[in-house]
């Protein structure tokens, strides 16, 4: 039983300390504030143009998800898609 506690710690405290380390492509260096809010923002495609055609093609390989909501939108940027309903205010 001790050595299953200490297995179950050790993982833990392993997934907390990874958990901790940025992806390449991550720019933030502070706390998140309105200024970061708007630059993350801005990096979003705007409609359906070729960054976001070439997002699709990376990120979802096998085509979009059906979807029969009139307020679910595609948010794409270069690292990830991001499918929002606006109505629930939250990502699908």
């Amino acid at each position: 039983m001790k050595n299953f506690i200490k297995v179950i710690f050790f993982t833990s405290l392993s997934i907390s300390y990874s958990s901790y380390s940025k992806e390449p492509y991550c720019t933030w260096e502070k706390d998140i504030d309105v200024d970061r809010v708007k630059a993350s923002t801005d990096t979003i495609y705007r409609g359906y143009g070729t960054k976001t055609k070439k997002a699709i093609n990376r990120h979802l390989p096998f085509g979009l998800p059906d979807s029969d909501g009139d307020n679910e939108v595609l948010l794409a940027q270069k690292n990830y898609i991001n499918w929002y309903d606006k109505d629930l205010r939250t990502s699908l």
